[in-house]
This record gives C-alpha cells, sequence and structure tokens, in this order.
C-alpha cells in the first residue's frame, strides 16, 4: 500500500512518463504527442489508453488503488462549460469502469489561470497557493473516504498537491492518492527537462516545498 496524502506530500502514479525536450521523429517525442492528444480530446489516442488500463497498467493499478476508490477529476486551468472536453474526467471514469468505485467532479476551478503549457521554466508556472485560492470543493456525498485524485498531464505536482489539501480541507479523514496519465519529472528548478521516457506505470511522491 502506497504512502498516503500528508500536507506536504502526494504519492502519484503515472502511466506514461515522457521527455519534453526529445527530438522530433524520436520514440520519447511520440510520448509528448500522446499528452498532448490527451489534453485534446484526440479518439485514437483516448481509445489506446482506455484499453491499455484494463490490460497492460492493470496490475499495477490494482495493487496502488485503494478500495472503494472515490475518483475525483482535477480541474483544468480554466473555468469549463458544461460540454468542454475534461481529460482528468474521462481518465476518472475510465478508471472507475475497470477497477469499480465512483466518479466525483468535487473540485471546480473558480478563476481561470494560465496553463502550464504557456510556462517554459518551472519556476513561471502557476505557485502552490494560487492553485489552492482558486480551487473550489462542491460538498458531496461520498462511498469512502479513499479518495483518488486524476489529472491528464503533471510536472511538478503542485497542482496535484494542491488539489489534495483542498479535499483533505473538507474531508479531513480522507485517505488520498493521485494518477496522471502522463508524468514528466524535472532535472533542475530552472528548468523543464524531463526524464526518458517509461511504458510501465511509475509511482512516486510529490513534493510541497
Amino acid at each position: 500500500m502506497p504512502n498516503i496524502h500528508s500536507p506536504s506530500e502526494l504519492s502519484v502514479l503515472s502511466l506514461l512518463r515522457v521527455d519534453w525536450q526529445a527530438l522530433p521523429g524520436s520514440k520519447a517525442a511520440r510520448f509528448i504527442n500522446h499528452a498532448k492528444n490527451i489534453k485534446a480530446g484526440k479518439l485514437e489516442t483516448l481509445e489506446v489508453l482506455h484499453e491499455r488500463i484494463g490490460t497492460k497498467f492493470r496490475s499495477q493499478l490494482t495493487e496502488y488503488l485503494p478500495t472503494k476508490p472515490v475518483f475525483i477529476p482535477v480541474p483544468r486551468s480554466r473555468i469549463l462549460k458544461p460540454e468542454a472536453w475534461w481529460p482528468g474526467l474521462w481518465l476518472a471514469e475510465s478508471l472507475r469502469d475497470a477497477f469499480g468505485g465512483s466518479v466525483s467532479p468535487a473540485l471546480t476551478r473558480m478563476k481561470t489561470i494560465p496553463p502550464s503549457s504557456s510556462r517554459r521554466k518551472v519556476n513561471e508556472r502557476t505557485s502552490y497557493d494560487i492553485h489552492v485560492q482558486t480551487l473550489g470543493f462542491q460538498s458531496m456525498i461520498f462511498d469512502s473516504v479513499n479518495i483518488v485524485l486524476v489529472d491528464d498531464v503533471t510536472t511538478t505536482g503542485t497542482t496535484l498537491l494542491a488539489a489534495a489539501d483542498v479535499v483533505m480541507k473538507h474531508l479531513p479523514t480522507a485517505k488520498i492518492l493521485g494518477v496522471a496519465a502522463v508524468r514528466g519529472e524535472k532535472l533542475s528548478p530552472d528548468d523543464t527537462e524531463m526524464v526518458l521516457p517509461k511504458r510501465e506505470p511509475s509511482s512516486g511522491m510529490v513534493t510541497g516545498s
């Protein structure tokens, strides 16, 4: 059983890891396209990921996920219209379909913030405090205290960590984990260079400063 969330850290399992600075045409560059396609809602990529959640990634997800999980999608950087594409919600529903539990869109974005993709340097990205201030929580009846935050693409983990703290504020007995479709890991605080891609899920901790 992985470590659960505390005010300064969150366990996150990612299905793919990417190198944002990979050379065009390389295998690593195709993983960047996967990340972009997930964000854009490209059907072909989504179908492949949905299938692999139930097959290739099933073993590690089964070991990682808690019993009776409540999947809460992490909001996008902008306020969404009802019909807008929300990759985190799609991924949460795919995980529910494969492993049971429920989906609850309890987190909302109350104010639009700059997307991470518009910030080349890690230290220029939206801060933890701004994320906390712009995330809202809708009170709902939950089937379980086992909360799984679901995001499409995570880099520094700041959004996931802020989302976890917002949930914890409203559900102090919750046990919180994170899942991301794609994760890139920074090598230095001044760059967004990522580790080489891996096809297998990988887990790790994201920490607050």
